[in-house]
């Protein structure tokens, strides 16, 4: 596939995340998560990762100024702790990992909270900002867990900060009326 990738679109970095555990190896897989830089940005990467549970994806990148960016895809489950979920779901996946490590708190949307606040940690201390990009399931401008995570790793909403609420920026998904992205 990445010989397809780069004759398409020139010289290319990816990263993906996906269940590695997955009892399925085909077919529909749940969850998961891209990054690609492309052009002139493919010779700033200076390292790459994934989680092994498909919730994120990232690269850093080196600046001209011994300055880096950290870049994050992640995606957060949309079902709340003690939900009912099919067995391929991502949901249930992440129980089984959560499961199988002995994090008995079974709670797969506050543990990647838990786990990208340690990526995000980690990479500042190295001077790296962070640039994370979510489907977070939640609006963040509303009193929640995703809320205070925003609010303890100092990270902002540059589209909020320009638009505020005037309906611009109202929405992120087709038949939504709320931003959860």
């Amino acid at each position: 596939a990445l010989p397809i990738l780069t004759s398409q679109i020139g010289p290319s970095r990816l990263a993906c995340a996906f269940n590695t555990s997955s009892d399925q190896q085909e077919g529909y897989l749940p969850g998961g998560s891209m990054l690609i830089a492309t052009g002139t940005q493919v010779g700033r990467v200076s390292s790459q990762g994934s989680d092994d549970w498909g919730r994120y994806t990232w690269m850093t990148l080196e600046g001209k100024r011994d300055e880096g960016i950290l870049v994050i895809s992640a995606y957060r489950v949309s079902q709340t702790k003690g939900t009912r979920s099919g067995p391929t779901t991502a949901y249930s996946q992440q129980i089984s990992h959560m499961i199988r490590e002995g994090d008995t708190t079974l709670d797969p949307r506050t543990r990647i909270l838990k786990d990208l606040r340690q990526l995000i940690t980690a990479k500042r201390s190295q001077g790296y900002r962070p640039i994370l990009m979510m489907d977070a399931n939640e609006d963040w401008t509303k009193t929640g867990s995703f809320r205070s995570f925003v609010e303890e790793m100092g990270l902002v909403d540059p589209l909020y900060e320009k638009f505020k609420d005037d309906g611009i920026t109202a929405t992120t998904y087709a038949r939504g009326s709320r931003r959860i992205d």
